[in-house]
């Protein structure tokens, strides 16, 4: 009797391995390819994100500070997303030399995502945001990408346009898919915050070459960019390229509430516009932003005061 459950008991055992492999391949988020103006799990199930851009944790301890506390909150409100800054000066793993990347603050990025996964909430990664690499190092200035300290490049221009620089954050890409490529708990990777905002260098062109290396490296995440707070004409056209551009799986929208912009919409309310949908039907009348947007799925990535 034990002989003969035995082939039995091992194609159930081997049904229960492939069942749980393609559980944990379902944890990957995806746009729909039944409606791609939604993203859904890889299993079919719908994935609505709902949460913060959290940017970094307020201290440089592997607690992460407060910042476990938010994300706790967050899952406890019925949140299931955060945004943050691999380039936050708690989580920059590139702090020291251009090309060196520091252990201790890989840690702390190993930290998030054990606090995300025990709260089920999956994680944007913006790679990037700085403005400038001349001058004193701040928020917006990094120097150690500049040649006369050991880098790449002698401006932004040079950092966007030169192929050194150029592949030297493919290097840098490479470096994260080696520790983090194939995590379910990454919602997708974002090559820089609000790129339109930096002087010097085409970044739409930067961004063209870089996302179908995200594509290469991280096959079953999302890969996106981001622009500026979407508040007036004079970044339609950007926000149109961007929509339309091969491989940018997002078309997502910052948006600021900005008593000097141009657009009636970024005036108002946040919770109420929201609420309204008036960001979504202020956009979508510019002309047709979301008419842009019609291969990838839409997200208003950011809403705050300016």
């Amino acid at each position: 009797m034990t002989s003969a459950w035995l082939p039995a008991m091992c194609l159930l055992a081997c049904w229960l391995c492939m069942s749980a492999a393609a559980a944990e391949e379902a944890a990957f988020i995806r746009v729909s390819p039944r409606d791609n103006r939604y993203f859904e799990l890889s299993d079919g199930k719908p994935y609505i994100p709902i949460g913060l851009n959290m940017i970094a944790p307020p201290t440089e301890n592997l607690d992460l500070g407060e910042m476990a506390g938010w994300v706790k909150s967050l899952a406890e409100n019925h949140g299931n997303y955060i945004r943050v800054w691999l380039s936050g000066w708690s989580l920059d793993i590139e702090n020291r030399k251009c090309g060196e990347y520091d252990l201790e603050r890989a840690k702390r990025i190993d930290a998030l995502f054990a606090v995300a996964k025990q709260h089920g909430i999956c994680v944007k990664l913006c790679l990037e945001h700085f403005r400038n690499v001349e001058g004193p190092a701040n928020w917006a200035t990094k120097p150690l990408h500049n040649v006369a300290n050991g880098g790449t490049a002698k401006t932004m221009a040079d950092f966007f346009d030169g192929q050194p620089s150029r592949e030297q954050f493919k290097k840098k890409l490479a470096w994260y898919q080696a520790r983090y490529g194939s995590d379910p708990i990454v919602f997708g990777w974002e090559l820089w915050n609000e790129v339109n905002c930096v002087a010097g260098g085409d970044t739409m062109a930067w961004t063209e070459a870089m996302l179908p290396e995200l594509h290469k490296l991280f096959p079953k995440s999302l890969a996106m960019q981001s622009l500026g707070s979407y508040d007036g004409d004079w970044c339609r056209k950007t926000y149109e390229r961007l929509a339309l551009m091969p491989g940018n799986d997002v078309a997502q929208v910052h948006r600021y509430l900005d008593c000097g912009a141009s657009y009636a919409v970024c005036k108002g309310p946040v919770d109420g516009s929201w609420r309204r949908a008036g960001v979504l039907l202020a956009v979508s009348r510019r002309p047709g932003f979301l008419r842009y947007a019609e291969n990838c799925a839409f997200f208003i990535g950011k809403m705050r005061p300016a």
